[in-house]
């Protein structure tokens, strides 16, 4: 036998005792790990249960709103928050409540100067949607001017019943219109209900709040003579961002001699250009 021979002989005995050690080892792992998956099963079914319920779980928790959520009343689809914008501003919208026939519109600047206004004549079925395309015309500025296009209606006392608003610069160059909002509500009223008579001198308000600012949320129960018989604050935590935050307010009021007609309205007031950036409300009864 030649020395290549006994050469080529040594290593293939090398190699084989090698690849089936190895081999031997390699299924020693496997069947090690695949006894120990075995033996953790059990630990693992909770985990793997809590992660398939998750999603149902975290819709069933306080901090989250019913779904589906309710629509905003007034829904502006164009232009969108903070877009900038040249005369006219073409206005779209949808508006889910009649506001006793009309809607007003209007824009103002930084320092609540009135630039333009608009009453617009809604369908007569109240509560009917409607969508409406306007321009709003205002004088061109030199340079850019912050200001905030409002949309707002009022039940048949008077009382603010919707509003909602975007903030815009205004410039006679080049216009960039943002997107608008979801659509869903700002405010989402879980107690009291709609229509419901209430005693006492306090009211239980209980819900959801999206804020579209951080300055406090405003609670006012008004009657049909427009008096404010009740009034309450919230702060609003700062980054709240687009989640729904659960709110608790006890509004108290002035005790009532007879039933009366009133109106809860929730709005918040705007940080930097005056007026309400949004208010949703409902009508409800006070009783001795």
């Amino acid at each position: 036998m030649t020395l290549m021979s006994l050469f080529i002989k040594f290593f293939s005995s090398f190699w084989f005792s090698v690849y089936n050690n190895g081999r031997d080892f390699i299924k020693m792992r496997i069947k090690e790990t695949t006894q120990s998956l075995l033996n953790n099963i059990p630990r693992c079914i909770p985990v793997i249960l809590i992660l398939m319920l998750l999603p149902a779980l975290t819709a069933a928790l306080p901090w989250q709103p019913p779904e589906p959520i309710q629509p905003a009343s007034l829904h502006i689809l164009t232009p969108g928050p903070n877009s900038t914008v040249t005369s006219p501003i073409i206005i779209k919208a949808d508006l889910h409540c009649g506001g006793y026939g009309l809607a007003r519109i209007e824009l103002v600047d930084l320092h609540g100067k009135l630039l333009s206004r608009q009453v617009l004549r809604l369908g007569s079925r109240l509560g009917m949607p409607s969508y409406v395309t306007l321009p709003i015309y205002f004088d061109m500025p030199h340079d850019e001017v912050k200001a905030r296009l409002t949309i707002y209606v009022n039940d048949k006392f008077g009382r603010p019943l919707s509003l909602t608003s975007v903030n815009l610069t205004l410039t006679s160059k080049d216009s960039a219109i943002n997107p608008p909002r979801d659509g869903k509500s700002a405010f989402v009223i879980s107690t009291p209900q709609e229509g419901s008579t209430h005693t006492g001198d306090t009211l239980q308000v209980k819900g959801w709040m999206r804020p579209y600012a951080n300055s406090v949320v405003i609670f006012e129960l008004i009657t049909e003579t427009g008096g404010i018989i009740g009034s309450r604050q919230l702060a609003v935590p700062e980054n709240s961002g687009e989640v729904y935050i659960p709110f608790e307010v006890e509004l108290p009021y002035i005790f009532v001699t007879s039933t009366r007609n009133v109106r809860l309205v929730i709005r918040q007031m705007g940080e930097n250009i005056p007026g309400n950036v949004v208010l949703i409300s409902q009508q409800l009864w006070a009783a001795p």
